[in-house]
């Protein structure tokens, strides 16, 4: 934990600081959206305007031995806000399937605009307008950059493969029931062996139907080296030194 620390900065001793500085950012974040809204309500343009806030990843803390980063598929990581505003919208929230795919047709959609059959997303609309319960039976999740790792979720179960730990070592295939372990502390590949060969045979069948004859993007990233390894690399390079010497120091 201690060179988790010092990584972020010398003399932490205290993990929850790291978080309080986190949730500093956050109310920061929200104070200024705050500001945008009000100043779009004076300009008298909000009712006018289409707003949606959204996230590229969360970030760990801790969980599963990740702190301080967001090098995984784990809901503290790829679970993100999405919150959207329209006039013509009804309030509330929803309790739906989605993926970030989704965004660019709805804005589409409520923008008036031909949305292109090609895109893989989907419109939020229905769910939005209030006239579906449920948008998507699966979603997936790739993480290419710390690790090479992918994830299928249902609305209950999340299966995952990694093809490349990088520097957080973990299981091969992992297995959860969200519906009641949400923070994914439970792995259940051992207990529910047909349900994990089942999501696994899905995912195979699902990754087929996306790339035909080419290359797997997520073992192209291994090949070409996932970023934590190009770094500590480019600090062998630049400074010499030992290759396991400089992950420690970096972090990892």
């Amino acid at each position: 934990m201690k060179r988790k620390l010092d990584h972020v900065e010398e003399g932490i001793t205290d993990a929850e600081f790291v978080v309080a500085q986190y949730d500093s950012a956050l109310k920061y974040v929200d104070e200024k959206i705050g500001e945008v809204v009000s100043t779009m309500e004076e300009l008298d343009v909000l009712d006018d305007s289409l707003v949606v806030i959204s996230s590229d990843h969360g970030e760990s803390f801790g969980e599963h031995s990740i702190y301080f980063d967001h090098a995984s598929v784990y809901e503290d990581t790829a679970r993100v806000p999405l919150i959207i505003r329209h006039p013509d919208l009804r309030g509330g929230s929803r309790d739906a399937l989605v993926q970030s795919i989704d965004i660019t047709p709805t804005v589409l959609e409520l923008a008036g605009l031909e949305v292109n059959s090609e895109m893989q997303g989907r419109s939020l609309l229905p769910l939005l307008m209030g006239d579906a319960d449920e948008h998507r039976e699966v979603a997936y999740v790739n993480q290419g950059a710390w690790q090479a790792k992918r994830a299928m979720i249902t609305d209950r179960y999340k299966y995952t493969r990694v093809i490349h730990h990088g520097f957080w070592p973990c299981p091969a295939e992992e297995l959860y029931d969200l519906s009641r372990d949400p923070g994914e502390l439970e792995e259940l590949s051992g207990e529910m062996p047909e349900v994990l060969d089942d999501m696994a045979v899905k995912l195979r069948r699902w990754e087929d139907s996306q790339l035909g004859r080419r290359v797997d993007p997520l073992i192209r990233a291994v090949e070409l080296g996932l970023k934590p390894h190009a770094w500590v690399w480019d600090m062998v390079r630049e400074q010499e030194g030992d290759y396991a010497d400089w992950a420690k120091k970096l972090g990892w």
